[in-house]
């Protein structure tokens, strides 16, 4: 049993205490990221940069806005649940609340 299924089964109070947490984070603009899924670059382990972030919809929906280092390509990733979609290889987080959005 892997440590994050012994704590869901056992402790879920913590798990939604994490997730409450993490939600409140981004990856900075400049950071680098690797794409953990298919679904978001084509295929997983595509290198990004955090490039920008943006508020879009009626409900304001904040993205994140990547750039692939590799072919240029840009992809938006919803902030909620980023952390199972990419992964922070190089740079910091900041608390969401305190980023500039793209126009």
């Amino acid at each position: 049993m892997e440590l994050e299924e012994y704590v869901k089964e056992n402790h879920p109070n913590v798990m939604e205490e994490y997730n409450c947490f993490v939600r409140d984070f981004v990856p900075s603009v400049g950071s680098e990221v690797v794409s953990l899924i298919g679904d978001l670059t084509g295929f997983p382990g595509q290198s990004l940069e955090v490039i920008g972030y943006s508020a879009l919809g009626c409900s304001m929906d904040v993205f994140i806005d990547f750039k692939n280092r590799s072919n240029g390509e840009t992809y938006i990733c919803s902030s909620v649940k980023w952390h199972k979609k990419v992964k922070l290889i190089n740079g910091e987080f900041v608390l969401i609340k305190s980023v500039n959005f793209n126009d």
